[in-house]
């Protein structure tokens, strides 16, 4: 579906889940087949780590293709696209600060914590790409 802006706003950033949310569900595959290749006794625990592979992996799916995260001149518009059509928006007056933590290592994949006015916080975690979403803010916030 396409996303109808308002008059005058332009989209500035557009990002998604890391494909990391699939590190999960492959090491339930990989104990599954480390327990499978044992004896036969362990059997119980293939098949439970194995049920646990594709239940998150199901997951990993539905997170990873139903939300998106725009970033626009006006406002912030968190999209989840699952059985029914959910949006957040938050305008970027009402943005009073926002919070970005990643690891080292993955620094492509972080948590975003926004601050809005009246106390109110959104946390969105296994961000792709969360500090150009922070970095296109300040930017914005700095032109006007």
């Amino acid at each position: 579906m396409k996303l109808k802006l308002m008059p005058d706003e332009k989209k500035l950033v557009e990002c998604r889940h890391h494909w990391t949310i699939f590190v999960i569900p492959l090491l339930f595959a990989l104990i599954s087949g480390f327990f499978f290749t044992l004896d036969s006794i362990l059997e119980l625990f293939c098949v439970i780590f194995l049920t646990l592979a594709i239940a998150t992996y199901l997951w990993a799916i539905k997170r990873f293709f139903s939300y998106r995260y725009i970033l626009t001149n006006k406002r912030l518009i968190i999209i989840e696209n699952w059985f029914k059509r959910s949006t957040t928006d938050v305008y970027i007056d009402k943005i009073e600060g926002m919070n970005i933590r990643s690891l080292p290592l993955f620094s492509s994949v972080g948590t975003m914590t926004i601050h809005c006015s009246g106390g109110s916080k959104y946390h969105y975690k296994r961000i792709k790409k969360p500090q150009t979403m922070r970095d296109a803010l300040a930017n914005y916030n700095t032109l006007l």
